[in-house]
C-alpha cells in the first residue's frame, strides 16, 4: 500500500489563486457552460499578457479532453498563452517563470 497522498486539482488551484495574489495579480475562474474546454483559471498580471491556466490533478496530468484540446490549440493560434499546471509542484515552477518574465 502507498504512503503517497493524493493531492487534489483544488488544493493546486487555491495555490496558484493565493501565489498569484501575493505578485498584485487576478487569477479569475472561468466558466463558461456554453463553451465547453475553456482554461480553468485567467491571469492577469500588469506587465505582462494574459494567460490561460489548466489545472489537472497529477494522477490526470495527460488527461485533457478533446473539448480542452480543441481549445487550448485555438487560444493558441490567437497567440494567448495556455499553460497546464498539475502539481504544487508546477505551481511553484510556473510562479518562478511569471516572476522571471517580469524582471
Amino acid at each position: 500500500m502507498s504512503n503517497k497522498i493524493r493531492v487534489s486539482e483544488k488544493s493546486i488551484e487555491m495555490m496558484l489563486v493565493r501565489e498569484i495574489k501575493k505578485m498584485g495579480g487576478l487569477c479569475l475562474k472561468l466558466y463558461s457552460p456554453w463553451f465547453r474546454g475553456m482554461p480553468d483559471r485567467m491571469i492577469i498580471l500588469k506587465g505582462l499578457p494574459v494567460r490561460f491556466v489548466e489545472l489537472k490533478a497529477p494522477d490526470t496530468r495527460h488527461g485533457l479532453s478533446e473539448a480542452q484540446k480543441k481549445v487550448h490549440e485555438q487560444l493558441r493560434s490567437y497567440g494567448v498563452d495556455v499553460d497546464l499546471v498539475w502539481s504544487k509542484k508546477t505551481v511553484k515552477e510556473y510562479i518562478e517563470k511569471l516572476q522571471n518574465e517580469l524582471i
